[in-house]
């Protein structure tokens, strides 16, 4: 807003300074509007870099990189968003499909036994996997483990191994080594050759053949086995 005074019409410093401040003064307007419309949302409004000249278009050409910057920022977060939206999505759609293989019905399944089980993932998807199932003769079986790291692949692998299971037990006559055995190749074969991952699964299998007696195969954790009438393990 300061006006400088010409002392005649030759005083070239006075008109030169007057010049700069109209200049400057045009500047800020330009830079005042860009900045009310980004304010108001209006993004896409830049300075009008053409109308200047030398260091004054610089500096309008910087405002308008930094909106420039901002709105890449914004859009590049925008779609980070969705794609954790949509990953969340999918990994819990995963969670859900590994969760509802798991066996639900089990207060009844025997009259020797008395079960009850329940995992919670520490992720939304994880390689723990058990099942409680019968075979073609009535023989109660059990299986559990854990394939090793969390993710998409182990829970992957542990729908493999309970489906196997289920398949090698629901439909053959077959003893612990047999499920431990053919669940290892089928396994194998789609984790290395397939999915080309190097997971591996600890996992036990026991058979019920009843009076107390059972059989079993593989390894998963220690089996503890409780003594009642000597009241130890």
């Amino acid at each position: 807003t300061v006006q400088a005074q010409e002392r005649s019409d030759h005083d070239a410093l006075m008109q030169a300074l007057n010049r700069m401040i109209q200049r400057i003064c045009q500047i800020l307007r330009e830079m005042e509007g860009v900045m009310k419309s980004a304010q108001a949302g209006e993004l896409e409004a830049r300075g009008n870099a053409e109308a200047f000249a030398g260091s004054w278009r610089a500096l309008v050409l910087g405002v308008n990189h930094v909106i420039d910057a901002f709105m890449n920022v914004t859009k590049l977060s925008e779609r980070l968003k969705m794609e954790n939206l949509r990953m969340g999505t999918e990994m819990e759609l995963a969670r859900r499909i590994q969760t509802s293989l798991l066996p639900k019905a089990m207060k009844n399944i025997h009259p020797d036994f008395e079960i009850a089980a329940m995992m919670i993932p520490a992720a939304e998807v994880g390689g723990d996997y058990y099942d409680v199932t019968l075979d073609l003769e009535g023989h109660l079986w059990f299986g559990i483990g854990d394939v090793s790291g969390h993710g998409v692949t182990p829970g992957l692998v542990m729908m493999m191994a309970q489906i196997a299971h289920a398949a090698i037990t629901a439909n053959y006559p077959a003893t612990p080594q047999d499920v431990v055995c053919g669940m290892n190749r089928a396994l194998y074969a789609n984790v290395h050759a397939r999915l080309a991952a190097d997971h591996f699964m600890t996992f036990t299998a026991l058979k019920y053949l009843g009076n107390g007696r059972f059989q079993h195969a593989g390894m998963h954790l220690d089996l503890l086995v409780y003594r009642q009438q000597a009241g130890a393990c």
